[in-house]
């Protein structure tokens, strides 16, 4: 079972990773696959569901979606019992049910499905239908890391930045923001830059915090571009630079930040 999740794994990811189901290799055509569906091919049901939940080449139609998604997931596929989680979990098709998104999400997980391993670790984390346990989030997390799940390692580092459910520890945050950022997740090289510039957990170091900076700045990162307008403002660990400074708040306004627009305000008088 996990070979057959892990195949489909291939070609999509739940609704935060998404790869059309159309290039499978378990049916061109819709009748084709709903043939196979209501033969009880669990690949083909799950398909199907997909297809139904997204529109694609079939009106969108959620019940329809939750009614294929639970026939495969009922027979252990694990990317359907994913799907239909968060099916429960966004109340499209069915009414909103935490605890009964929270079934299959742990379905899934069991089978390595990283994207479920890191929606349980959400539901525990923000105490979605259970009460909130830490200890049970930083586990599925920590999973859903150990599979290559991207969001995960930054979600992981901002829990011991903050001192969420673990005692604040600047040096493992360090590290997994840092497995973020090398899949270049912005808000955790952000993040870094923060650490850097403060010297929170590390020797302070501005040109290492201007490098983070601009790695999150160059993908639109809102914060690290002001943060980058402040410190060629105050040449803070570069030269005195109101012209960059100005760019930089000039790009950060751009994307609303009132901040950085108020920046922008005072240092053109």
């Amino acid at each position: 079972m996990k070979i057959l999740c892990l195949a489909l794994f291939l070609v999509v990811q739940l609704f935060g990773g998404t790869a059309a189901f159309a290039a499978s290799p378990w049916g061109t055509s819709f009748a084709e696959i709903q043939r196979e569906a209501e033969e009880g091919k669990q690949t083909a049901q799950c398909k199907l569901g997909y297809m139904y939940m997204t529109g694609t080449d079939v009106p969108r139609d959620d019940a329809k979606a939750v009614h294929w998604f639970k026939k495969s997931a009922e027979q252990g596929f694990c990317t359907a019992q994913n799907f239909l989680g968060s099916m429960y979990a966004e109340g499209r098709g069915v009414k909103q049910d935490y605890a009964t998104a929270r079934h299959w999400y742990e379905k899934a997980a069991e089978q390595d499905d990283d994207a479920a391993q890191y929606k349980l670790a959400d539901v525990y984390c923000k105490g979605k239908g259970v009460p909130q346990d830490y200890d049970k989030a930083r586990y599925w997390y920590e999973k859903a890391a150990e599979r290559g799940y991207s969001d995960a390692p930054r979600i992981l580092g901002d829990m011991y930045y903050e001192g969420l459910g673990v005692p604040q520890d600047y040096n493992m945050a360090r590290q997994w923001y840092e497995k973020a950022a090398a899949q270049d997740d912005a808000a955790a090289q952000y993040r870094l830059g923060v650490m850097y510039h403060n010297g929170w957990g590390v020797p302070q170091k501005f040109r290492t915090a201007r490098g983070w900076y601009e790695a999150a700045a160059s993908q639109n990162h809102a914060d690290a571009q002001k943060t980058l307008g402040d410190m060629y403002r105050y040449g803070e660990g570069i030269k005195q630079n109101d012209k960059k400074a100005c760019q930089w708040y000039k790009k950060a306004a751009a994307q609303g930040h009132e901040e950085a627009q108020k920046a922008l305000n005072a240092l053109k008088g």
